[in-house]
């Protein structure tokens, strides 16, 4: 007997199944089994970033850096968000599906150099968890202004 498609303990942990067999003379037979899906140790859900850094006066759209899942099954789909509270500004980044994140306004390093965040991530399975990043904004040279 071979599986047709992948076994997941947590979804389903026994099968009941029955097999007949037919003799060359006509004589039927069937037997009820049981087939039981051992359960395995499986990490669980984590994700991490990237370095989250991006130039002061980078254009809008520039990648900052990525988000990815770096621990639980490996198939599946997972949305990142990032989260902050109604009553703040929202953060001048967006996180694509592919979780690239992207500047979504121009920034200057000498009115803020960096940014905390919280990145929120649920799975297809419903797993949810929320980690906290700083996104570095880098300081580049701009020329003083001359009168002459």
């Amino acid at each position: 007997m071979i599986t047709t498609e992948l076994l997941d303990y947590e979804t389903r942990a026994s099968y009941p199944i029955t097999i007949s067999a037919v003799t060359d003379l006509g004589e039927k037979v069937s037997h009820d089994y049981v087939v039981e899906v051992t359960d395995i140790y499986e990490e669980p859900f984590d994700f991490n970033a990237t370095v989250l850094l991006v130039s002061e006066e980078a254009p809008i759209g520039t990648l900052v850096g990525s988000v990815f899942q770096s621990g639980g099954k490996p198939f599946g789909s997972v949305v990142y968000t990032l989260e902050y509270p109604v009553t703040q500004t929202p953060p001048p980044f967006r996180i694509e599906l592919d979780g690239s994140m992207i500047t979504t306004e121009l920034l200057d390093y000498e009115t803020r150099a960096s940014y905390s965040i919280t990145i929120s991530a649920v799975t297809d399975l419903g797993e949810k968890l929320s980690h906290d990043y700083v996104v570095e904004v880098t300081d580049i040279y701009e020329e003083p202004f001359d009168f002459n």
